[in-house]
């Protein structure tokens, strides 16, 4: 249940970030950087 949960939050966070404009679109794969590109955008 807590991956379901957790999956349908990750869809809506992605929605909410793709229809704000002016996102970089890099920002919506996070989880897929490696560490040291992840500490460049912090």
């Amino acid at each position: 249940m807590q991956s379901r949960n957790t999956d349908a939050l990750q869809v809506k966070i992605d929605e909410l970030v793709r229809a704000t404009k002016g996102v970089r679109l890099a920002l919506l794969n996070l989880e897929e950087m490696r560490t040291n590109d992840l500490d460049r955008i912090k």
